[in-house]
């Protein structure tokens, strides 16, 4: 956590986009919203540690390929505006601590599997916002 706030203050402070090597993978740092959207919109080709997911998830949203994933971000496009997102805020953030209240349960103990937790809190989280929004 340490390493990822430094790298965000030195982007923030020059202001330029870098390269940090995670092992043999280059990870471009961009703190501009703009330079990060051409971004976006120019490496939309998923790296081949994606293809491990493909298992469970298809070619979903996350592990398409390019393609795939431009035809369907166009159609849920409106979906994410700001005013959308904002709106859910209070449930997710009410949601994002009951989870921490749940997995600080298990701090200092042996490990577990946080999957029950997470796809639980998840699945709570999509019921409580239809409700909040009925």
């Amino acid at each position: 956590m340490q390493r990822i706030e430094e790298l965000s203050k030195i982007s923030d402070e020059h202001g330029l986009p870098f390269v940090v090597w995670f092992a043999y993978l280059p990870m471009i740092i961009i703190s501009n919203p703009d330079e990060a959207k051409a971004a976006a919109q120019t490496f939309v080709e998923k790296p081949y540690f994606y293809n491990f997911g493909k298992m469970w998830l298809g070619n979903g949203l996350v592990t398409a390929p390019a393609a795939v994933w431009k035809e369907n971000i166009k159609k849920i496009g409106g979906t994410f505006t700001r005013s959308v997102v904002n709106s859910y805020q209070e449930v997710y953030n009410a949601q994002a601590r009951r989870l921490v209240e749940e997995l600080r349960a298990h701090v200092d103990k042996p490990p577990f599997e946080s999957m029950h937790c997470i796809a639980h809190r998840t699945l709570e989280t999509i019921c409580r916002e239809c409700d909040y929004k009925e």
